[in-house]
């Protein structure tokens, strides 16, 4: 697996059989939050499907060739409390 994406502090993803669920992890640096994850086949080119699953992890079924996952962030904007 590769990761693309300048904004995470990290990725945490297993060595992974093929046609099994993967779980992975981003952390964003401080200050960003993520906005959504990819994941795409390395020789297909094919997008694969991913699950949010609203805990800071996302998964997918390992397909029979290596991937790329990539993460998408914003700035997560300051909550001013008066």
């Amino acid at each position: 697996m590769t990761y693309t994406g300048g904004l995470s502090d990290g990725l945490a993803a297993p060595e992974t059989a093929i046609y099994t669920n993967t779980a992975v992890t981003l952390t964003p640096k401080s200050g960003y939050t993520i906005s959504s994850v990819s994941v795409t086949g390395n020789t297909s080119g094919n997008p694969i499907a991913v699950t949010d699953n609203a805990d800071g992890t996302y998964t997918f079924t390992m397909p029979a060739e290596a991937v790329t996952i990539s993460g998408n962030y914003d700035a997560r904007t300051p909550q001013v409390l008066w």
